[in-house]
């Protein structure tokens, strides 16, 4: 800790536990609201090496009240009014009180500072929160970085990324197709909040989601490395459930040709079914269908936010033998 006097820092003091160790503390880092920081340390009770750790501010028990200013009437030798200087503002404590937080469970490496994603679980039909499981995933190394649960009354929930990696983050709630996002995050990018609502579907009939974590070199349709964590996800889905059919739908931009598109959507289509009917799923449960550049979901005009959107590749329920 270290105070700012005088135009300058002051030498920065230990505060001790639980915020400070007698090791390595560093990289402190506010939240955009002031209310949070993330700091990276060597603390025992982490996952090893360097773990991320937040802490939440809290305002002070007791406020001093303003005192009253007296009134000061005008005289021959002042303005020819009266006025009433403003009560000044209390003083803020020097020094906000913090409430420790369990260590986020995740590592990062100490150079890195993080992307924070917070929000609510919600039902896209009833906009009810939901418990659910939320995982982050390096979709490098298919390795599980942190997994965390929604609050099941609220939906809240909050996740720390590090930043340096490809990540897949997996929103899963039984009775519903899992929801997929990409954090693709530079080492050096800055530190962000993002305020987000995860939409689950129920797991029914005509149901889709877009699988987010899916990628194809450009004019290509083997899986890349980076796919195989999120396919897994859909082999999971289908293992726990296995009255479901589902149709894979691969799709382009409009860039090129029309046919060749159409043919490139389904041969992507296909690379995820192959896979899953490789390693354990029932061919017949499974179907491939690409549609090229037939459904875009936006405009095809721009390339961010446009074309990038509509190459996708999604997962549809089909059938349900339970019913």
């Amino acid at each position: 800790m270290s105070e700012y006097k005088g135009g300058k820092w002051q030498k920065p003091e230990n505060i001790g536990w639980p915020i400070n160790t007698w090791e390595y503390d560093g990289f402190f880092t506010i939240s955009t609201d002031k209310k949070k920081g993330y700091y990276s340390t060597l603390k025992e009770g982490g996952l090893g090496e360097a773990d991320i750790y937040s802490i939440t501010f809290l305002e002070p028990k007791y406020k001093p009240k303003p005192k009253p200013v007296e009134v000061v009437a005008a005289t021959a030798t002042t303005t020819a009014t009266t006025t009433t200087a403003p009560a000044p503002k209390p003083k803020e404590p020097e020094h906000k009180a913090v409430e420790y937080v369990d260590p986020i469970v995740q590592k990062s490496r100490d150079e890195r500072v993080v992307t924070v994603l917070k929000g609510k679980v919600i039902d896209e039909v009833t906009a009810n929160p939901l418990g659910a499981r939320i995982s982050l995933v390096d979709n490098a190394t298919k390795k599980v970085i942190a997994r965390i649960n929604s609050n099941p009354t609220t939906g809240d929930f909050e996740l720390v990324i590090p930043h340096g990696g490809n990540y897949g983050v997996a929103t899963e709630k039984e009775g519903y197709l899992f929801n997929s996002i990409n954090f693709n995050l530079p080492k050096f990018a800055e530190f962000q909040e993002i305020d987000t609502h995860i939409i689950m579907v129920r797991a029914e009939i005509g149901s889709k989601v877009v699988l987010k974590n899916i990628f194809f070199d450009t004019g290509r349709s083997d899986l890349k490395t980076e796919s195989i964590s999120e396919v897994e996800k859909i082999q999971e889905l289908l293992l726990a459930n296995p009255h479901l059919r589902v149709q894979i739908n691969g799709h382009t931009d409009n860039t090129g040709n029309a046919a060749t598109n159409k043919t490139l959507s389904l041969k992507r289509a296909s690379s995820v079914v192959d896979y899953l009917a490789s390693h354990g799923v029932d061919a017949a449960r499974l179907s491939a269908k690409g549609y090229g550049a037939e459904r875009p979901i936006v405009s095809n005009d721009d390339e961010i936010g446009g074309r990038e959107i509509n190459r996708r590749t999604e997962i549809e329920i089909i059938g349900d033998s339970s019913q």
